[in-house]
């Protein structure tokens, strides 16, 4: 097998692994869990297929600051969403939604 398969088959089975233990395994640390595993998972995709990501054809710092500067903006568009979801009065089912995933996360970390 060569080492760009190899790295595909890694590349494509690791979420089947980090997901779960992100999930399940370690659900009381649910967001550490799934920031390590999405920064491990952007960083291999950076490191192995740079060739494959056509728009990444700067260096790495650069890179990494786009990358930064695009999750700074997703976060304000998320935060916005809320705000115009509280606006037009839905802001308490967000609010559900997360008691729902806490508490759905915690019945399996008491498992």
């Amino acid at each position: 097998m060569s080492g760009t398969r190899a790295r595909t088959i890694a590349y494509i089975a690791l979420p089947l692994v980090l997901w779960p233990l992100s999930f399940d395994v370690f659900s009381r640390y649910f967001v550490y869990g799934m920031a390590i595993s999405t920064l491990l998972l952007g960083s291999l995709s950076l490191a192995w297929f740079r060739d494959r990501l056509r728009w990444v054809r700067v260096n790495a710092v650069v890179a990494a600051v786009i990358g930064v500067v695009m999750a700074g903006i997703l976060y304000l568009v998320f935060i916005g969403g809320y705000a115009l979801l509280r606006f037009m009065g839905l802001g308490n089912y967000v609010a559900l939604v997360y008691e729902m995933v806490r508490g759905m996360a915690n019945a399996y970390a008491y498992q």
